[in-house]
């Protein structure tokens, strides 16, 4: 049997433009693709199951497009520790090729399969696929770490200034090499059955695979020059759900930032922005652990967080009385979905408004996101709260009537997803409680909390703990 080249699958569902395909044709051996399923412990949260379905979808095509290049993609369930230096052995691979990780587990998984292939005699390589800047870039040239998001974003358009992308993929040299492939591994098995993987429902709202992002990624590039009008209005930023496909490598991240550029105006900033924080909050938790523990500000750390259950309850279920914070819940419920300015909003509501542990709100949305992603939720939480790298002051605190005011101004969000309240007009929908005398709101309750009261008692929190 001739020696080949695994390439390990991981975040980077796709086949163009991809980095370690691309590493392994540079090899010089044939190639053969691998994914491997984790087992899921029962219960799988709703959002697990979203993320498997998705990846399902993801893989599906994936597989269909490397067997056009003759590529056969193997798909396994277990442990990946295991699974991984195992197929290498059956399959003789010389090199194993995959694109790193920066949150700790994996990279602990990382560490473990290269120890195992190592002391087999075969070569691990790790390559850098979904940053501008390598996770092991954390400090600038002078040695000053980056917890600054500025310090960082400058860093981050020296590094793409005079990035031009190109197309890598060397398909025909792929092509050579697949001729020397051995006869039984020419085809690779149909993928595992969603029931095998756990998962008894399908149904998605997001279409996984590579057709698919291409189809929303032409559509935004259509509406780029709206973008800037529409990212503040939660209705109209639904339509720039890119989050999933990125999450799980389906679109290349050197390309998106490729057409952005090509674009230009003043809507290249905001999406570069979004790519670079991105991208700062998976630096962040590679060189802070941490703080996936506790607030990256240390001033922080120890607010005595009220954590009334029901208030919890109530903001997991969409029944706070407060419609837009109800509609942002009900969708990410319903969806497993929620534009970045609802998201953060609803961060904002539970710490700042009812009092409640980020933490307590961040482990909800990891069991419910499809777009999960354990340093940019981790981020984005610590951010909206007031506890993080990025974040705003406390004294700067959202207003959850005027934020949603801004957020949703006829209350288009909230008749979707609020349908007790579609009938009430535009003037009143985001304060109901103040029309139910003339107004029907189909039981919809009052609010659970008085918002400046909650204020008041919010900023002695902080105070408390601040320096």
């Amino acid at each position: 049997m001739f020696q080949t080249t695994l390439v390990w699958f991981r975040y980077d569902l796709r086949a163009f433009d991809h980095t370690a395909l691309q590493e392994a044709v540079r090899l010089g051996l044939p190639v053969v693709g691998m994914y491997v399923f984790e087992p899921e412990e029962a219960p799988v949260s709703e959002g697990r199951r979203r993320r498997r379905v998705f990846v399902h979808q993801c893989l599906s095509e994936l597989q269909s497009r490397l067997a056009e290049k003759g590529v056969p993609l193997f798909v396994a369930i277990g442990s990946a520790e295991r699974e991984v230096p195992a197929f290498a052995n059956d399959v003789d691979a010389a090199y194993v090729v995959c694109a790193g990780a920066g949150e700790p587990d994996s990279v602990h998984q990382e560490n473990v399969v290269a120890a195992h292939l190592v002391g087999d005699g075969r070569q691990f390589k790790v390559v850098n696929d979904d940053a501008v800047l390598s996770k092991f870039v954390s400090a600038d040239s002078e040695g000053k770490l980056y917890t600054d998001f500025d310090a960082y974003r400058k860093a981050w358009l020296a590094a793409s200034d005079g990035m031009v992308w190109q197309p890598s993929d060397d398909w025909a040299a792929l092509t050579g090499l697949q001729t020397g492939l051995s006869e039984h591994l020419r085809f690779a098995p149909e993928l595992p059955s969603l029931k095998q993987l756990g998962v008894e429902d399908g149904a998605s709202v997001f279409e996984g695979g590579e057709r698919a992002a291409d189809k929303l990624l032409a559509g935004l590039m259509r509406r780029m020059g709206d973008y800037h009008l529409g990212r503040g209005l939660s209705a109209q930023s639904d339509n720039f759900r890119l989050s999933p496909y990125l999450r799980f490598g389906v679109i290349s991240v050197r390309y998106l930032i490729g057409l952005i550029k090509r674009m230009g105006g003043e809507d290249e900033e905001v999406l570069l922005n979004a790519l670079m924080r991105r991208e700062f909050y998976h630096r962040l938790v590679y060189r802070y652990p941490n703080v996936l523990l506790q607030g990256f500000n240390p001033k922080y750390r120890n607010i005595a967080w009220e954590n009334n259950p029901q208030y919890l309850v109530a903001w997991q279920e969409g029944r706070t009385g407060y419609p837009l914070l109800d509609a942002a819940m009900r969708c990410l419920n319903q969806t497993g979905y929620l534009p970045d300015n609802l998201r953060s909003y609803a961060a904002a509501f539970l710490s700042q408004v009812l009092l409640c542990d980020w933490r307590l709100g961040e482990a909800y949305f990891a069991g419910q996101l499809l777009d999960f992603d354990l340093a940019v939720n981790n981020g984005c939480w610590q951010d909206a709260v007031g506890v993080g790298a990025c974040a705003q002051k406390p004294l700067s605190m959202m207003h959850p009537v005027f934020a949603a005011q801004k957020l949703d101004p006829v209350g288009q969000t909230i008749r979707r997803y609020v349908p007790e309240l579609a009938h009430v007009p535009k003037d009143v929908i985001h304060t109901p409680w103040l029309g139910k005398a003339s107004i029907n709101t189909n039981g919809y309750p009052d609010p659970v909390a008085e918002y400046s009261s909650q204020r008041k008692k919010t900023l002695v929190l902080y105070d408390g703990v601040a320096d």
